[in-house]
C-alpha cells in the first residue's frame, strides 16, 4: 500500500467522499490528502467501473496529513451500481500504523454518502454509533432533532452526554459490560429509561442495541426512540383503568372473537375470576352465558346496530348464578371494521329476586286472603237465609276472621321490617309464665296433640318485649301442631344458660329435608313436603327470626326425616344496645 502526504494531488473523488472543497484545500498543509496508486477514481488511474461487475464493492485507503505532523488513515468503501460508483461509508482511524494495518484507537464513520446516507438519515429513530471506548462516532439527523444538539457537538463525545446526570455512572458501566458480550437486544428491560436534551430536560426513551464486529474494531449501534407520546397515552389509559376500577359494575373489553382484553376490579368482585385468570379467555365460555334468545342474535345486533342492551345470566367462579343488566357497544376503525367491544354488566340478581318475591306475594295474598273472605261471606249468607243465630256458623266466621287478621298482621310486620320501622317495647318480663300461657293455649286448641312443658326453674326474668316474644312462641307452637297432623307430643323446654334464656320446641312431625333447612327462615318460603298441610304466606319463620335477632338472640332448627323437628331460640337477659338490635336485611337470605 503506497501512501503520499501532499495536498497537491487531491483527487477528483475526494471532495465528494470527504465533503471538502478541493480548491480551498490546495496547498494547505493543515489537511492533506493522497490516494494509493492501485485504487483511483480519476480518469486513467485505478480500476475502471467497466472492468467490474455490478454490485462489487471496492475499498480505498487514504492517508491524511494534519497540522503539527499528525496523521490518520481512512478507508473509503464504494459499491458499483448502474455503471457508477456509489459511496458506502467513510472510516477514519487515528494512531494507526498503515504499513501493518494495526488499529490502536479509532473513530468510526465521520460521514456516510450516497444511497447508504439516504437510508441512514431515513431511519425514524435516533441512531448513535459509538466505538469500543463509548465515544460517539456517527449520528443521524433524527438524533439532532430529538436531543437538540448539532452534529459536531456530539462527535467524539462520550455517549453518556445523552443520559441524565444521575444515570451516567451506571450507563458507562452498562456500556462496558455490553461491549464484553455484545448481542442485539433491548436496553434496560423493565426499567424506565430517559434521555437528556441539550437544554437539560429529560424525556422517556426506548433503546435497542446491536453490535458489529469489523476488521477495524467493534462498533456499537444504539437506536433510540422518543416514547413521550406513547407514555402519555399509557398514562391516560392507566388513569382510565383506575377510574374503571372504581366502578362497581363489571367493565369488560373483548375482541371480535370474544377474547377478553380488559377485566376491571368490578368484574373480579362480581364473577370471582382474577384478572390473570380472565384475560385471554372467551367471555361467553368463561361465564357460561345464557342469552335471552341466542348468542348469534346478539352478535348480529351488535354488527348491524353497533350496540346491544339486555339481560344475561352468568355463572360465577363459585358456580352460583348471577343475573346482569348488560350494555354492549362496538368500537370500529376508520374502515368500519370492529376493533373491540365494550361490555358493562350490572348485577341485578337481588332486584330480580325481589320482583319475583313480590309476584309470589301477590299470588299468595290473593289466594290466602280470598279463602277466609270466602268463608266469612258464605257463612254470613247462611245466617241471612236462615234468619237465626247458629253457634257453628258464627264459630266458622270467627275462625276465618282470626285467620284473615293473622295474614294482615304478617303483611304489616313484613312492611315494617322492610322499612326498618318495626320497634320493640322493652320492659321487665318473666319468661316462665309467658311460656306456660302459650303452651296452655295451644293445648286448648288441639285434641290430637299432647303439650308437655319442662320448666325446671321458677322464674326467668329479663328485659324483653313480652308481646313480640309471645308472638315468637305462638308461631313456633302453631307450626309444631300444623306440621304434625297425625298428632303426638309437643315438648316445650325452657332453660337458663349463663346470661341467656333458651327455649326449645320439639314435635313428632314428618321432619324437614336437609336441603331445605338453610332456606327455612327465608320469607315466602315453605318446605315442599309441607305446602299441602300449611296455610299462610310463608312469612311466619321469617318474622320469627327477625324478632329474635332484634332481641340480640339467635334461632336454629334441627330435623330428621321421620323423627320430627326441634326449633330453638335464645335471647339474652339484658336488652341489646341499638347497634346490636338491627333487624335482619330482607335481601340477605336471598
Amino acid at each position: 500500500m503506497r501512501m503520499g502526504g501532499s495536498t497537491r494531488g487531491i483527487r477528483e473523488c475526494a471532495p465528494r467522499i470527504l465533503r471538502v472543497d478541493s480548491e480551498s484545500n490546495q496547498g494547505r498543509p493543515e489537511y492533506g490528502v493522497s490516494a494509493p496508486l492501485d485504487r483511483g477514481c480519476t480518469p486513467g488511474t485505478g480500476q475502471d467501473a467497466k472492468t467490474l461487475s455490478a454490485g462489487q464493492v471496492d475499498d480505498e485507503w487514504w492517508k491524511y496529513t494534519r497540522g503539527r505532523g499528525e496523521s490518520s488513515v481512512a478507508r473509503h468503501s464504494r459499491i458499483l451500481l448502474e455503471g457508477k460508483w456509489d459511496v458506502l461509508g467513510n472510516y477514519e482511524f487515528r494512531g494507526i500504523n498503515p504499513e501493518r494495518s494495526t488499529i490502536t484507537s479509532g473513530r468510526l464513520p465521520l460521514t456516510v454518502g450516497g444511497l447508504a446516507e439516504d437510508l441512514f438519515e431515513a431511519v425514524p429513530a435516533a441512531v448513535v454509533i459509538t466505538d469500543r471506548r463509548g465515544r460517539i462516532a456517527l449520528i443521524n439527523g433524527r438524533t439532532e432533532a430529538i436531543f437538540g444538539y448539532r452534529r459536531e457537538e456530539l462527535l467524539d463525545q462520550p455517549v453518556e452526554i445523552l443520559a441524565p446526570l444521575v444515570a451516567r455512572p451506571r450507563h458507562a458501566a452498562h456500556v462496558a459490560a455490553y461491549a464484553q458480550a455484545p448481542h442485539a437486544r433491548p436496553m434496560g428491560i423493565g426499567l424506565e429509561l430517559a434521555g437528556r436534551r441539550r437544554d437539560g430536560s429529560h424525556f422517556p426513551i426506548e433503546i435497542s442495541l446491536s453490535a458489529l464486529e469489523t476488521t477495524d474494531g467493534l462498533l456499537l449501534l444504539s437506536a433510540i426512540r422518543d416514547v413521550t407520546d406513547r407514555r402519555q397515552v399509557q398514562e391516560v389509559l392507566h388513569r382510565q383503568a383506575q377510574l374503571l376500577d372504581l366502578s362497581h359494575d363489571a367493565v369488560i373489553v373483548r375482541d371480535p372473537r370474544g377474547v377478553i382484553l380488559s377485566w376491571n376490579r368490578g368484574a373480579v368482585e362480581l364473577y370471582g375470576w382474577d384478572v390473570a385468570d380472565a384475560l385471554g379467555r372467551v367471555s361467553h365460555e368463561l361465564l357460561q352465558a345464557r342469552f335471552p334468545e341466542s348468542r348469534s342474535s346478539v352478535d348480529e345486533h351488535l354488527r348491524t346496530a353497533g350496540g346491544w342492551d339486555g339481560e344475561l345470566t352468568h355463572v360465577r367462579r363459585d358456580r352460583t348464578e348471577v343475573i346482569v343488566e348488560s350494555r354492549q357497544v362496538v368500537r370500529r376503525d376508520e374502515r368500519g371494521e370492529t376493533v373491540d367491544i365494550l361490555e358493562i354488566n350490572r348485577d341485578i340478581t337481588a332486584r330480580r329476586l325481589l320482583e319475583r318475591q313480590q309476584r309470589e306475594l301477590i299470588a299468595m295474598v290473593s289466594h290466602d286472603l280470598m279463602s277466609p273472605v270466602t268463608g266469612i261471606t258464605l257463612h254470613a249468607e247462611i245466617l241471612q237465609m236462615t234468619e237465626s243465630y247458629n253457634d257453628r256458623v258464627v264459630g266458622s266466621i270467627m275462625q276465618s276472621s282470626r285467620r284473615l287478621a293473622r295474614l294482615v298482621n304478617d303483611l304489616q310486620d313484613l312492611a315494617r321490617l322492610d322499612a326498618g320501622r318495626l320497634s320493640l317495647q322493652f320492659g321487665r318480663v318473666d319468661l316462665v309464665p309467658l311460656v306456660r300461657s302459650a303452651g296452655e293455649q295451644l293445648q286448648a286448641a288441639t285434641a290430637k296433640h299432647a303439650v308437655r312443658l319442662e320448666i325446671p326453674i321458677q322464674s326467668v326474668p329479663g328485659v324483653w318485649d313480652g308481646v313480640r316474644l309471645e308472638q315468637v312462641l305462638t308461631n313456633l307452637l302453631s307450626n309444631a301442631v300444623k306440621y304434625s297432623p297425625d298428632g303426638g307430643e309437643v315438648l316445650v323446654r325452657l332453660e337458663a344458660r349463663g346470661d341467656r334464656a333458651l327455649v326449645s320446641i320439639t314435635d313428632q312431625g314428618p321432619g324437614i329435608p336437609a336441603e331445605v333447612l338453610p332456606r327455612l327462615f327465608e320469607r315466602f318460603y315453605r318446605a315442599p313436603n309441607a305446602r299441602q298441610a300449611a296455610q299462610g304466606l310463608g312469612l311466619g319463620l321469617y318474622i320469627t327470626r327477625s324478632l329474635v335477632e332484634a332481641h340480640g338472640g339467635w334461632i336454629d332448627v334441627e330435623s330428621e326425616i321421620g323423627r320430627g323437628s326441634t326449633f330453638r331460640f335464645s335471647v339474652p337477659y339484658a336488652a341489646p344496645r341499638p347497634a346490636e338490635s338491627g333487624l335482619h336485611d330482607p335481601l340477605a337470605s336471598g
